[in-house]
C-alpha cells in the first residue's frame, strides 16, 4: 500500500470513529452528558430541600436552516416493573408530588463548552403531559405496558435559528424537586429504582418537514445501550428492538451508598 493510500485510510478511520461516537441524543443527570453529566443518580431521600436536574441533548444529523422548536418524549420504567410509587406520581392534578416536576429551556448558566445553546433564553414551553397508568394518554394513543411513565415536553422559539449538523445542542432541562421525600407527608417510593429513556426528539423547522431522532435500540445481547438512558437509585436498564421495543429495567442487588456509575456492558448477562 502506498503512503498516500495509507494516509487516506487512516484519515477515513478517524472520521468514521468520530461519526460513530456522535450519538444523536443523550440524557444525563446534572449536565449535558459530554460536559460531565452522569447516567446514574443516587439520592438518600433524607431531605425535602434542593432538587435534581436531568438534561437532554441532541445532535442533528442534517443541517436545519430554520429551527423553531422541539418536542421530546422520555419514557420511564421502575426496576423489575414494580408499580409506579407515589414519589414518581408527578404533574397531574391530585398526584402525590404534583408540583415536583418542571421543565426549562434556559441554558444561559450552563457550561456551553461541549454543548451549544440553541435557545439563548428565548424559548417558551414546558411539560406537555405526564402519562401513567392512572393518567393514560388519550385515544387513539395506546397505553404501553412496558412503560410506567411517559413525559412529553415541548419548547418553541419566536424566531428561527440555524442548526448546523454534527453539533451537540441542549434540548431541555427537567427539574425534579426533593419535596415530600422526608417527614409525615412524605410520598412513598423515593428509593425505588427507575430507568429513564430519552425515546425521541422531534425537531420543527419554520418550513419543510419535521425531523425525528430516535433512541438507539439494540439487541438483548448487545452490550451497548446508547447514551439516551439515565437511571435513578439502584437500577440498571436498556431498550432493545425497534418498533414496539422492549424496555428493561432491573434492580441492582446489594446496592450500597454511594452507587458507582455502571457501564451498560456490565449488565449484559442479565438479558441473555
Amino acid at each position: 500500500m502506498s503512503r498516500r493510500a495509507l494516509s487516506s485510510l487512516v484519515a477515513l478511520t478517524i472520521v468514521l470513529a468520530g461519526a460513530a461516537h456522535a450519538d444523536p441524543m443523550s440524557l444525563a443527570w446534572d449536565q449535558c452528558l459530554s460536559e460531565g453529566g452522569t447516567h446514574h443518580k443516587y439520592f438518600a431521600c433524607d431531605t425535602n430541600a434542593r432538587y435534581e436536574v436531568l438534561v437532554g441533548s441532541f445532535v442533528p444529523q442534517q443541517p436545519m436552516a430554520d429551527f423553531m422548536g422541539l418536542v421530546a418524549v422520555v419514557d420511564g420504567q421502575t426496576a423489575d416493573q414494580v408499580s409506579l410509587p407515589d414519589w414518581w406520581q408527578l404533574y397531574n392534578a391530585g398526584s402525590c408530588r404534583q408540583t415536583a416536576l418542571s421543565c426549562s429551556f434556559d441554558f444561559l448558566s450552563s457550561p456551553n463548552v461541549s454543548c451549544t445553546d440553541p435557545w439563548q433564553g428565548q424559548a417558551g414551553g414546558g411539560v406537555a403531559a405526564y402519562y401513567t397508568a392512572a393518567y393514560p394518554p388519550p385515544s387513539p394513543l395506546p397505553p404501553t405496558s412496558s412503560r410506567a411513565l411517559q413525559i412529553k415536553v415541548g419548547g418553541a422559539l419566536a424566531s428561527p435559528v440555524p442548526l448546523p449538523a454534527g453539533t451537540e445542542y441542549y434540548a431541555f432541562r427537567l427539574t425534579l424537586s426533593h419535596a415530600k421525600s422526608k417527614g409525615v407527608d412524605a410520598c412513598t417510593g423515593c428509593t425505588v429504582g427507575l430507568c429513564l429513556l430519552l425515546d425521541k426528539i422531534t425537531l420543527y423547522p419554520q418550513s419543510g418537514p419535521t425531523v425525528t431522532l430516535y433512541a438507539d435500540h439494540v439487541q438483548p445481547s448487545d452490550p451497548y445501550a446508547g447514551t439516551e438512558m439515565a437511571t435513578w437509585e439502584c437500577a440498571d436498564g436498556r431498550a432493545y428492538g425497534s418498533e414496539g421495543f422492549n424496555f428493561a429495567c432491573v434492580a441492582v442487588q446489594n446496592c450500597s451508598v454511594p452507587v458507582r456509575n455502571r457501564t451498560w456492558g456490565s449488565i449484559k448477562a442479565l438479558y441473555r
